[in-house]
């Protein structure tokens, strides 16, 4: 069963499948609460929070949706290391407390 999306602050964002892999995101979200750079990334990237609750989890998939990664991340400043994945296109999850938020990031 595919759910078409979720909704938060009235947009819908993303289509999701009933195991929570995303088939599609937006391009952006103005309701970020983190900030994700340098993309393109080489071999890392960082998770910087916007408000004084960074804390949460950071999961990354395929354009196919399969799952590379997933781990906890606290603090203002989380950096993921990219080094082993290929270069190409990933899908960011960020899930906290507060929403959950979805980015696209490419690996050079």
């Amino acid at each position: 069963e595919i759910l078409i999306g979720y909704i938060r602050d009235g947009k819908q964002i993303g289509t999701i499948t009933d195991d929570s892999v995303f088939l599609s995101v937006p391009q952006y979200s103005k309701t970020f609460l983190y900030r994700i750079f340098p993309n393109p990334a080489n071999d890392h990237f960082t998770i910087e929070s916007l408000s004084n609750k960074g804390k949460g989890t950071v999961s990354i998939y395929t354009i196919t949706g399969d799952e590379l990664l997933s781990q906890q991340f606290q603090g203002d400043k989380t950096t993921i290391d990219i080094s082993n994945f290929a270069k190409g296109v990933y899908i960011v999850k960020l899930i906290t407390d507060q929403a959950i938020d979805v980015v696209k990031i490419v690996r050079e």
